[in-house]
C-alpha cells in the first residue's frame, strides 16, 4: 500500500510541474475527456475556476467534439487537456488526431496505452499514469497544481 501511495505522489508532483507551466502561459483551455474520466474533468475545471476566475475553461466529452465542435472553436482554444481511461484508447486516437489536424496544442493524460495505439496519439506532451493509480494521482496533482497555481487567491487558503 506505502508503495502504491508513493508511486501516485511521485505522478502527481509531475503533472502538477508540467501542467503548470501550461495553464500559466494560456487562458483559454478546453478539457476534453474520454471514457470514466468525466468526474476528473469536473473536478479539475472547479478548481481552476476557483484559482482564476479570469481563465475561460470549457469541459467536454471528446466522444463527438472531435468532428462536431472542434472545427468551429478551434481559433479561440489557446490548450486542450485530454484525459483518457482505460478501454476509451479509439476516442483518444480520434481527438487527438483531430486536435493535432487543427494545430492545437494539447496534454495528454491517460492510462498506460497499448503500444499500437501510441502510433496514433498525436500531442505536445503525453502523460501515461499506470491504471491502479490513476484517479488517485490526478487527484493529488490537480490539488498540487492548484496550490502551486493560487498566488494570492484567499480563496483557496
Amino acid at each position: 500500500m506505502e508503495k502504491i501511495v508513493s508511486l501516485a505522489d511521485t505522478f502527481s508532483s509531475q503533472i502538477a510541474e508540467i501542467l503548470k507551466s501550461y495553464f500559466l502561459t494560456n487562458t483559454r483551455i478546453l478539457i476534453l475527456f474520454c471514457g470514466y474520466t468525466q468526474g476528473l474533468a469536473k473536478h479539475l475545471t472547479t478548481l481552476l475556476k476557483i484559482v482564476d476566475p479570469s481563465k475561460n475553461i470549457l469541459i467536454m466529452p471528446a466522444d463527438y467534439a472531435h468532428n462536431v465542435l472542434l472545427p468551429y472553436i478551434s481559433d479561440d482554444i489557446d490548450l486542450v487537456l485530454l484525459l483518457s481511461s482505460k478501454g476509451a484508447e479509439t476516442c483518444l486516437a480520434r481527438a487527438s488526431s483531430s486536435l493535432a489536424m487543427l494545430g492545437i496544442k494539447s496534454v495528454v493524460l491517460t492510462t498506460n496505452l497499448p503500444q499500437n495505439y501510441k502510433r496514433y496519439i498525436y500531442t505536445n506532451q503525453l502523460i501515461e499514469i499506470p491504471h491502479n493509480i490513476f484517479r488517485l494521482a490526478l487527484l493529488q496533482g490537480w490539488i498540487k497544481l492548484v496550490l502551486e497555481l493560487k498566488g494570492s487567491s484567499a480563496r483557496i487558503e
